[in-house]
């Protein structure tokens, strides 16, 4: 393409945002490559109108996970917001290419798509993005994530009415499809549902259109549990404010770590257990017919030195590890509950 707007040579067309396409745009007097988003039609027309909007409010912005502005500019045809290219692949291309992630990587990711969400609810007046998914999302080589695209982002004191607000099926809210106010627990739904997407691999824009149920999540941590029950809540005022909680719960999370291995060590030791206990039958047997074999008394008390060392150890593991231990003795069940620091 030589389509030149403004002092801007179009190379190619690399995306489309919620106000326009964009493209890989260099400067011609300069030869430094930026993106673009340029919007067509009537000076003063609504999408115009919208792409200024855009260009006003990425200008109060100064966050590294948020593409720095460069210029913006209007000619007869068109509006032209010029912006810091970005290298990468979007988190969709990621999802789609690694779901289902374990625990830990997901929490990974989640703490810096939040940290950049969070950086936006606190801005005064707030600014809510208003259409979080996958794809306005970066990653880039050296593994940072850049948000991109402002179009649908709306600025306001507390809730934010506009019914015409548009989002994305499966990631926005009830309210957002009702056409009610949005605010910035309408932003930690959609967090809550990419996180989901990431432990299932179950896309949500899909049909049903929604995020995987409890059922099909994976094993993993209580707090990471019970704050996606909170987020994916269809009542706005029972999810976490705004994303700045979000992330404050995030970063005290511990993943669970080794599941499989976890899971594996749990079936030998109920393999043990039952094993004991088959001798202990047979131990009592004998004494009852008053035939005891030494065998079946040397494995039954091996089995249970076996098990008792197993039990000591884990409950020496958890004290170093600065749990608090809450054990229900049905003998194969334990719970561990983390200490979170005040």
């Amino acid at each position: 393409m030589k389509e030149i707007y403004s002092r801007y040579r179009i190379i190619k067309e690399i995306g489309e945002g919620g106000m326009g396409k964009v493209y890989l745009a260099e400067h011609t007097g300069l030869g430094k490559r930026y993106a673009m988003k340029l919007s067509f039609g009537e000076a003063g027309c609504r999408e115009r109108l919208q792409l200024k909007n855009e260009a006003e409010r990425m200008k109060e912005l100064d966050d590294r996970q948020i593409p720095y502005l460069v210029d913006y500019f209007e000619e007869e045809e068109v509006s032209g917001l010029v912006m810091e290219y970005i290298t990468g692949e979007t988190l969709e291309e990621r999802i789609s290419r690694n779901s289902p992630f374990d625990e830990k990587d997901a929490l990974e990711i989640m703490k810096k798509l939040t940290a950049a969400i969070a950086y936006l609810h606190s801005r005064n007046p707030q600014l809510v993005y208003g259409d979080i998914k996958p794809e306005n999302f970066i990653i880039t080589p050296e593994g940072d994530v850049r948000l991109i695209d402002f179009g649908t982002a709306l600025s306001g004191y507390g809730e934010i009415r506009n019914g015409q607000l548009s989002g994305t099926y499966g990631y926005c809210p009830p309210e957002q499809k009702a056409g009610k106010s949005v605010s910035a627990a309408s932003d930690v739904y959609a967090l809550g549902v990419i996180c989901v997407y990431m432990l299932t691999g179950t896309d949500p824009a899909k049909p049903p259109y929604h995020a995987a149920d409890k059922n099909e999540w994976p094993h993993i941590s209580a707090a990471l549990r019970t704050l996606l029950g909170e987020a994916l809540s269809d009542n706005a005022g029972d999810r976490p404010a705004d994303a700045g909680i979000m992330l404050g719960r995030l970063e005290k999370i511990r993943p669970e770590r080794n599941v499989r291995l976890r899971n594996m060590l749990a079936a030998v030791y109920k393999a043990l257990l039952c094993a004991a206990l088959s001798s202990g039958l047979l131990m009592i047997r004998g004494i009852l017919i008053g035939k005891i074999y030494l065998v079946e008394e040397k494995i039954f008390f091996a089995l249970c030195g076996i098990i008792a060392s197993w039990r000591l150890l884990r409950s020496l593991r958890d004290r170093k590890g600065g749990f608090i231990v809450k054990r229900e003795w049905n003998v194969i069940y334990t719970e561990k509950t983390e200490r979170v620091p005040a």
